[in-house]
């Protein structure tokens, strides 16, 4: 709902906004039998809450489903950081998003 809100300021102040969705590691992490990935559906639900309320989102996470990315390539095996790769993907995604919603007049 705080988001919601910040999302109605924004908009009473004609201030754009994007609520964009970074996935942890554990987004795709695979747990033992019988342990649910609560991250996972907890930060889907987490996005579509935004949405409902008429946030403008950037999910990276589904960016990366959608590109089959996977997820031994995008974080370090040592951490949970992204790659320097992923961070220079994530940051394309964002100008594209951007761009479409005439928060970014050019990329140069």
């Amino acid at each position: 709902k705080s988001c919601a809100k910040l999302n109605d300021f924004c908009a009473g102040m004609n201030i754009p906004f994007m609520y964009i969705y970074a996935p942890q590691k554990q987004y795709f992490g695979k747990y033992p039998v019988g342990n649910e990935n609560t991250n996972r559906s907890e930060g889907e639900k987490f996005v579509k809450a935004l949405r409902n309320n008429g946030v403008n989102t950037l999910s990276l996470a589904e960016k990366m489903i959608e590109q089959n990315m996977k997820m031994e390539d995008s974080y370090f095996i040592t951490d949970h950081h992204w790659t320097p790769e992923t961070g220079f993907w994530a940051a394309g995604e964002i100008c594209k998003k951007l761009t479409i919603h005439s928060q970014l007049s050019t990329i140069n």
